[in-house]
């Protein structure tokens, strides 16, 4: 009954993310921009006490022949490469709304919905095999 509960749990998690992303793309646009710096800080670890160095990346772009910045809304233990390009996904309707395109992102989404799924499954045939 727990791995449904958990499996109810995460795809739902997983099915929000995904269609919150496939709604933002259905009218954001694709501008190129290049990483300009990051900014750093200490994450310490709970189990050790260790500290990594996480990073946010920084990256500008052209849009409306203005130059932006942006900085990553999540982080790295990987430094940033500055002067890599990147996709910039923008809101032509809310500048505001801008983000460094990752599929990793989008991977990590589809990932905790199969992941749910899976966990529902594997929940319910529990529950069927005790019939």
């Amino acid at each position: 009954m727990i791995a449904i509960l958990f499996g109810c749990f995460f795809s739902m998690i997983g099915f929000l993310a995904l269609r919150s992303h496939y709604q933002f793309f259905k009218t954001a646009i694709i501008v190129p921009g290049a990483i300009i710096g990051f900014k750093s800080y200490q994450h310490k670890n709970r189990e050790n006490g260790r500290e990594t160095t996480m990073y946010h990346t920084v990256a500008s772009f052209e849009f409306d022949g203005q130059m932006r910045e942006i900085v990553s809304k999540s982080s790295s233990s990987l430094k940033p490469k500055i002067g890599k390009i990147v996709k910039i996904a923008v809101n032509p309707m809310d500048i505001k709304e801008a983000y460094i395109y990752s599929q990793v992102d989008v991977f990590v989404k589809w990932l905790v919905l199969i992941t749910g799924v899976l966990f529902m499954w594997l929940g319910i045939m529990d529950v069927c095999s005790n019939f």
